[in-house]
């Protein structure tokens, strides 16, 4: 893990909210409806920038200039309430601009933090009415995980207890990291089935590789074909009984029937799924479906976490889930948790689950963002595996969590069962 920067070097967001005196109030309840309890108002919201590292040094994607390597940095948020309880997040997709910072302003500063729900007792139902301006859209929706991090410490419970009996407590993973290590390193598709060999021999029992090379990083017949014997490669050297699934970057968006000839080469290695084959717009899903049903080729389809980027039906609000699952044109819905919001990604998962399908939040450089995933998991029976992109922030002490036999548990500590590290205990 990289040293912390000394705290001369923090690099703070341009602007950092905070509640003086004229700092707005929480909207009122409506008539008829029951107020929330007194809470200590939300005082302060600050973002900064803290380094980290993925477990090894990771490779490309369909997509990148370059491999990504083992270091990088994320934005994390914090919510200070008026008391003095903070709550930590993190931020999505969504980028904090000046139009982000007077929504914020005007809905959030000095609002009651629990107004932000509807309760049932001491369970969550979901969003208040009030706010659903701000834990709806993408361009907000980020701020939730800090918020219910406060939440969960002011009722001393952890985040999935804010909505209910937990339905299991163990979380299957899958380890989400085998990139392009053969391209990487101008080797033969072995590479990739060692990197797949020691990704089983750290203890999981699944793990999501990527293709799409003939994008950029290949030729379009060799890198197909390549594509093909990583496949086979990591396979093999999993086992059959390993989970395996793939993820394309869209990496065949302009190649539909190379893209149909990978599906059904690699139909005996049991892609447990393939994910992004192409960009998510109902037509291009409609066209595969029918093909692949036409060859008789089994495949579950996983889609949604574009929220922020352009297609016909991105994914952004529960009701977009509609689109994909009610016609089967994908198996499992991957909106990313950050980018969405932690209640909205329920609301998905309990819409996905009437028409068969299943939600796998999409999770990438996050260390939080998995353990958001796995308190989803918890919650949801059709939240089938939390995205592990085996990242650590040095901001961060995660230690309460277990990982086993291809699991994670989530502690019983309030919030989500997090802690700053000494040096960052009080960044804001």
């Amino acid at each position: 893990m990289a040293a912390p920067p000394p705290r001369s070097r923090r690099t703070f967001l341009r602007v950092a909210l905070a509640a003086g005196a004229g700092g707005a109030l929480a909207p009122t309840a409506a008539w008829g409806r029951p107020s929330p309890p007194v809470a200590p108002a939300v005082q302060k919201i600050t973002v900064l920038r803290v380094p980290g590292t993925f477990y090894r040094p990771i490779a490309m994607n369909a997509y990148d200039d370059a491999p990504k390597g083992k270091a990088g940095s994320v934005r994390l948020v914090r919510v200070v309430l008026a008391d003095g309880t903070t709550g930590v997040g993190v931020e999505g997709y969504a980028r904090i601009d000046d139009t982000t910072v007077e929504g914020l302003r005007r809905d959030v500063l000095g609002a009651n933090p629990l107004a932000f729900y509807r309760w049932s007792g001491d369970r969550i139902e979901g969003v208040s009415p009030d706010y659903e301006s701000v834990l709806r859209d993408v361009r907000y929706a980020w701020l939730e995980s800090a918020l219910l991090d406060a939440v969960g410490t002011l009722k001393g419970r952890p985040v999935y207890a804010l909505f209910g009996e937990p339905l299991r407590t163990r979380v299957d993973a899958y380890d989400g990291t085998l990139y392009f290590k053969d391209v990487e390193l101008r080797a033969g598709p072995d590479a990739v089935g060692r990197v797949a060999a020691r990704i089983r021999e750290d203890g999981y029992r699944a793990l999501k590789m990527k293709v799409g090379r003939p994008y950029k990083w290949m030729d379009e017949a060799p890198g197909l074909d390549r594509d093909i014997a990583a496949i086979r490669a990591a396979r093999e050297s999993v086992g059959a009984s390993f989970t395996l699934m793939a993820d394309a970057n869209n990496g065949y968006q302009d190649r539909f029937d190379d893209g149909l000839r990978l599906l059904r080469e690699t139909a005996p290695c049991d892609l447990h799924w393939m994910e992004e084959l192409m960009p998510e717009t109902t037509d291009r899903y409609r066209r595969l479906r029918r093909a692949t049903r036409e060859e008789g080729v089994h495949v579950r389809f996983a889609e949604g976490e574009n929220a922020l980027w352009d297609a016909d039906a991105s994914i952004q609000r529960a009701d977009d889930v509609t689109t994909w699952v009610q016609d089967g044109l994908v198996d499992v819905i991957q909106p990313d948790l950050r980018t969405v919001g932690f209640s909205t990604v329920l609301a998905m998962a309990d819409l996905a689950a009437r028409h068969g399908a299943t939600l796998v939040p999409h999770n990438w450089q996050s260390e939080i963002g998995k353990l958001m995933g796995i308190h989803a998991a918890m919650l949801r029976r059709n939240v089938r595996f939390v995205e592990d992109d085996r990242w650590s922030n040095v901001a961060l002490d995660t230690s309460d969590y277990r990982f086993r036999d291809g699991q994670w548990r989530a502690p019983d500590t309030p919030g989500w069962g997090i802690r700053l590290t000494d040096h960052y205990d009080r960044f804001a």
